[in-house]
């Protein structure tokens, strides 16, 4: 049996580690949604033979909603199987229910929809049983995988792909992902980049140059955001800093 566990490395990780920020953060939220959900559901899919590689998308959308999700992947997966000739009729249902060459044409179009039903019909008892026998010695969530780690899959899903041991994630196509999202708001994270550039050139006004240490004189980094070091708010530390004139309009008589 295919093994869950994160047993094997990263795909190249150093490429999120050295972006880091907000998408390495995003990735490792994906990245523990993947791996919550592999833990759960994949040894069920390899079980039931449907690690199908040609098909990641709709073995993703199976998986994240649990039991009942990889239960009508496996029946659709398997009826599309018998229609294109993969997989016997008779290997599903019996031979009464099968429509073939000596079917009255006037009753084909009648047999066939009951072909149909038979055979979705014998699929989810059949899957129903592996189920059952899987659970015998494997716990099974049935209830899919949790809605935040749904969210981010399912946003995600373009850069998942099947690997013999679980759901993956392509690095490369989650950066580009990233960044496409990104440049939507490019020219607003832009817009604000200059402001604060800006605003830290009108609180210096030349009077020191800005480094490092003139920026840890006057505001800590602490909690990770910027906040005014009260050490610093006095008139000695603002004398550094130089006199600002202050314009006062007067009324005009």
């Amino acid at each position: 049996m295919a093994n869950h566990r994160r047993e094997h490395p990263i795909p190249n990780a150093k490429l999120i580690r050295n972006i880091g920020g907000k998408l390495e953060e995003a990735y490792n939220t994906l990245r523990a949604a993947v791996d919550d959900m592999n833990g759960k559901f994949f040894n069920l899919l390899y079980y039931l033979d449907l690690v199908r590689y040609d098909d990641t998308e709709n073995v993703v959308k199976a998986m994240v909603e649990g039991t009942g999700g990889i239960a009508g992947y496996f029946i659709a997966r398997t009826m599309r199987d018998v229609e294109e000739g993969k997989v016997k009729k008779e290997a599903v249902v019996k031979a009464k229910w099968i429509v073939d060459e000596n079917t009255p044409p006037e009753e084909r179009e009648k047999r066939i929809k009951k072909e149909q039903t038979e055979i979705r019909r014998s699929l989810a008892l059949k899957v129903k049983r592996y189920i059952d026998d899987f659970q015998k010695d494997n716990y099974l969530g049935y209830f899919g995988v949790d809605g935040y780690y749904k969210r981010a899959i399912l946003l995600c899903i373009n850069t998942l792909y099947l690997a013999e041991y679980g759901v993956e994630i392509d690095t490369e196509k989650f950066i580009a992902f990233y960044k496409d999202r990104m440049a939507a708001s490019e020219s607003i994270i832009a817009k604000l980049h200059i402001e604060a550039a800006d605003a830290l050139n009108r609180f210096f006004a030349g009077a020191v140059p800005i480094t490092q240490k003139e920026l840890e004189r006057y505001f800590s980094f602490d909690n990770g955001i910027a906040e005014v070091r009260q050490s610093s708010v006095n008139l000695e530390s603002y004398c550094r800093l130089g006199n600002r004139v202050t314009k006062v309009k007067r009324d005009k008589k």
